[in-house]
């Protein structure tokens, strides 16, 4: 499962860790890749089977205009980290 930051409290990621946790009770190795720092706390309560696969992105940091450039850069950028996460799998 791919989820954008696994440690932050939002609706995509309630809905991907208990997805992930019933995949996982029925016997499934799942994973979820997130932008989320290596070694972040998950906001929702996970399987002690479900693997977290950090791929950390820097976070936008510009204003005006350009922000909305680093914002676009910062999808790609995860979209890139996501692959590679999943390739590496």
């Amino acid at each position: 499962l791919l989820c954008d930051r696994i440690d932050v409290a939002g609706g995509v990621e309630r809905f991907c860790s208990a997805l992930a946790g019933h995949l996982a009770g029925q016997g499934w190795q799942v994973a979820i890749g997130s932008a989320a720092a290596p070694g972040a706390r998950p906001a929702y309560a996970l399987d002690a089977r479900v693997r977290v696969l950090a791929a950390p992105v820097p976070p936008a940091a510009a204003t005006g205009w350009r922000r909305r450039l680093d914002i676009a850069r910062r999808q790609w950028r995860f979209g890139q980290a996501m692959a590679a996460l999943v390739r590496a799998e």
